[in-house]
């Protein structure tokens, strides 16, 4: 209880200061529908203090059909705010209409799924350490939070609305696939990855089991995004934004490095280790932010670069290097899956862009599904080709299917105790 007002406090605060700051923006970006536009979205800082503690406790209790629901069911939502709104012809304000959906829909469904209900602050309950933790956390992730959106906001006021539309596109296309790819091993293994921290050898291994999965499957898809970027544009958004092409394949090397970087970021918080997360923390805004500020003058195509090379040979070394100097997990732990995997990126790339080559006129949709399947059968060739890759396909499969099995009989017990012992109203 006490989290949860530390955590509508905190979004309150929040919400205050975006909401002085909107003058401000309004300003700098010379635009007065500025104003209106960021005390709406401001408000989607509350409901997510409102909401975190109930969604935290559903991550903990692992019920993840439950936040499946909410995720999906808010994006629906959200969806059906922004389209009915633009229908209406509310135009730019369907955009904001999402974001307060998504956001209000979360908060409501978080607290119908979580049967827990907050009670009155108390003092004396050992929340302090969880606060200082929380605290570290949450200073990294604002930092990083300011600094990621460097490149909206300088290249919104130098290189204009046209540009910086065109960059939003092929930033939004690369990061929102792999967030959604992100969500689940987050939510599954960090609950897990924190249980084990008294078990170095099995915290080790099953850490590296799970970050050689997530190469395996990253890379392919960071392959398909840069072999099928002009294909890709042209389904999606059609010849109106075949700008956009360029952009999407400079940002798509993101993906090579931005999976792996933030499932690094594990060891920190399941170990606790908060000076780590504070550093990394403001390591990587820093990195974010020289890279914008080296690629603004070339407009969106410099910072799309910069932002993607920068990552992958400056930001994801310094990021190993502070989470691999202490714990069972080490720094050449994690380079070593890295630049194993890398060979399924270079083969699944060449294979997406093969029928681009053969048939240049082709359909984009064809041209599309051809790369795609070219693609995944060249990942298929390596790693049933290549006895290490062969026994590791394998040893993952055997992996997940032992986690798995290990979640069904868990969730039977649960089921099977809370029947034979249902509990008293005063403890719920």
């Amino acid at each position: 209880s006490n989290l949860f007002w530390a955590n509508v406090a905190v979004g309150l605060l929040c919400t205050l200061v975006g909401f002085g700051f909107a003058p401000v923006l309004s300003w700098f970006n010379h635009d007065d529908r500025l104003v209106a536009i960021t005390i709406s979205l401001s408000l989607t800082l509350l409901a997510g203090g409102v909401a975190a503690q109930h969604l935290a406790l559903l991550n903990r209790q692992m019920r993840f059909k439950a936040l499946a629901v909410i995720d999906v069911g808010s994006m629906l939502i959200s969806l059906a705010v922004g389209i009915g709104m633009a229908a209406f012809g509310f135009g730019y304000w369907s955009l904001v209409g999402v974001q307060l959906g998504a956001a209000v829909s979360e908060l409501m469904m978080a607290w119908a799924c979580s049967k827990w209900r907050p009670q009155l602050p108390k003092t004396g309950c050992g929340t302090r350490s969880m606060l200082h933790f929380g605290a570290s956390i949450t200073g990294a992730m604002l930092i990083r939070r300011i600094t990621s959106n460097a490149d909206n906001f300088l290249l919104g006021r130098y290189s204009g609305a046209y540009a910086l539309g065109l960059y939003s596109r092929g930033m939004a296309f690369v990061l929102r696939p792999l967030d959604q790819f992100l969500a689940p091993f987050d939510k599954v293994f960090v609950p897990i990855l924190s249980r084990l921290q008294d078990q170095p050898e099995r915290y080790r291994r099953n850490f590296l089991q799970i970050y050689s999965a997530m190469a395996l499957l990253s890379f392919p898809i960071a392959g398909l995004l840069l072999g099928l970027s002009k294909p890709l544009v042209l389904v999606l958004l059609t010849e109106k934004w075949i700008e956009v092409a360029p952009l999407f394949a400079a940002l798509s090397l993101t993906a090579l490095y931005y999976p792996l970087a933030c499932a690094s970021m594990w060891l920190l918080t399941t170990q606790r280790r908060n000076r780590d997360i504070l550093m990394s923390g403001g390591a990587i805004s820093l990195i974010t932010l020289v890279s914008v500020v080296v690629g603004l003058p070339f407009g969106p195509m410099g910072v799309a670069l910069a932002l993607s090379l920068l990552g992958i040979f400056v930001r994801l070394p310094v990021q190993y290097k502070i989470v691999g100097r202490s714990g069972p997990v080490r720094t050449t732990d994690l380079w070593k899956v890295f630049l194993q995997h890398l060979p399924f990126w270079i083969v699944v790339s060449g294979g997406a862009y093969l029928p681009q080559l053969l048939f240049p006129k082709m359909i984009p949709l064809i041209q599309t599904a051809l790369g795609v399947s070219m693609g995944l059968f060249a990942a298929l060739i390596l790693a049933w080709g290549v006895p290490h890759y062969r026994r590791e396909v394998l040893e993952l499969l055997e992996f997940f299917k032992r986690f798995l099995a290990r979640r069904r009989e868990s969730a039977l017990n649960e089921n099977a105790s809370q029947k034979s012992n249902p509990p008293a109203k005063a403890q719920v």
